[in-house]
């Protein structure tokens, strides 16, 4: 028995009574208690208001992704303070793209606003009429960058660990097939190309991202790893007699290798390797080669169309994988 209950127990044998009351809170308290309430949900707001007048207005890349962070994780209403027009998470992951790309003075998307509502897209020059993007399927700090018409996610974006992934199945759905179709001139492409390439960069230089640009990438010691484990055979024979009518030559050296050679010493390579680090074992990669390191696959693909439609057509073969965790 603990001692409260010997205490209960003595009042009730000397006949004492029990002096604890019950306090009831009056009117006036509730409604102190409301408008205390009604105060800490403004100053909620008012907080939110500072975070994204530094989104908007800061100089500085830190204060920059300390704003997104935080955004990312706030919750804007609370239980006695509900603010009806907002807008939304992807809305500020947009404006922070293109702050990003005004703090490294590099091209940036049209940030585009709804008539209607309040709510943002991205466009792009020269595609205005064939593409606006957003962020989807959010996540807490996690989204996918999205072309609305299509549906394609373009790149993974974890705010948290500092991870993006871009997809090259969307940059094969978009670039070489829906822009293409569309008769989108190739500078335009090249530019948004560029546009990704740099995005990535940024994030990578300035905040150490993780970054898999893809078919985006223009190291030289990088490798496309294709989407196929076999040996695409079939495919390079269909390369050698495209590459033969467009008066190019493809070769085999004494490592069992393909290279295309192209104008401007550029190089195209098809070739087996080891990735047994990366838990992938042995698997056939397309590389390509350039003295000043600044074409990628997909830039290759947009200027040559025999390589374009060589791509295309054996895509089960020599489709360029994604990271299979994000696509």
């Amino acid at each position: 028995m603990t001692k409260k209950q010997k205490q209960i127990d003595k009042k009730k044998s000397t006949g004492q009574k029990d002096s604890t009351k019950i306090v009831t809170p009056t009117a006036s308290d509730q409604l102190l208690a409301y408008s205390q309430h009604l105060k800490d949900g403004l100053k909620h707001g008012m907080e939110f208001t500072q975070i994204i007048d530094t989104l908007v207005s800061t100089k500085d890349y830190r204060e920059l992704f300390n704003a997104i962070r935080q955004l990312a994780a706030y919750d804007l209403n609370t239980a006695y303070v509900t603010y009806p027009q907002q807008y939304s998470k992807s809305d500020y992951y947009l404006l922070f793209l293109n702050r990003l790309s005004e703090l490294a003075r590099k091209k940036s998307m049209n940030l585009q606003s709804e008539k209607t509502k309040l709510a943002l897209s991205h466009q792009f020059p020269g595609i205005e009429d064939q593409s606006d993007f957003v962020f989807t399927k959010l996540d807490q700090a996690k989204a996918y960058y999205t072309e609305v018409q299509s549906g394609q996610d373009i790149f993974y974006l974890d705010f948290k660990d500092g991870i993006l992934r871009f997809n090259s199945e969307a940059f094969t759905k978009l670039l070489l097939q829906k822009y293409q179709a569309a008769a989108v001139p190739p500078k335009v492409l090249l530019s948004l190309v560029d546009y990704f390439l740099d995005l990535g960069l940024i994030f990578k230089e300035q905040y150490g991202f993780d970054v898999d640009f893809n078919v985006l990438d223009p190291d030289n010691h990088g490798v496309y790893p294709m989407i196929s484990d076999k040996t695409p055979e079939a495919a390079l024979d269909r390369l050698f007699i495209q590459a033969q009518k467009a008066n190019y030559r493809l070769q085999t050296d004494i490592y069992s290798r393909a290279i295309l050679e192209l104008n401007g010493g550029i190089t195209l390579t098809a070739f087996d390797v080891d990735l047994v680090e990366e838990g992938k074992g042995h698997q056939w990669v397309l590389g390509v080669r350039d003295e000043k390191q600044e074409v990628s696959l997909v830039k290759l693909l947009l200027k040559y169309d025999f390589l374009r439609d060589w791509y295309l057509t054996n895509q089960a073969e020599v489709a360029i994988r994604s990271d299979a965790r994000y696509f």
